[in-house]
């Protein structure tokens, strides 16, 4: 479950928020097409999913500028 990683107690960073901070295309790109074969619902939960002050993974990526990030959406 890629919801329960989290940089911070209680900050509900998980790895997509991590990878669209830092502009991890590549490791984003694999990691999300693994997740889609084996769970779309998983896919989309963790796609969406908001950080403890609503932030999704895109806001994140616009926030830190992770223009290759971007260009994956």
């Amino acid at each position: 479950n890629l919801n329960s990683a989290a940089t911070t107690k209680g900050s509900r960073w998980n790895v997509i928020h991590l990878c669209a901070k830092n502009d991890a295309a590549l490791c984003l790109k694999l990691l999300l097409k693994q997740l889609y074969q084996q769970d779309t619902e998983e896919y989309l939960s963790a796609s969406n999913s908001e950080t403890a002050d609503g932030l999704t993974p895109l806001m994140v990526s616009i926030i830190y500028q992770s223009k290759k990030y971007q260009q994956l959406q």
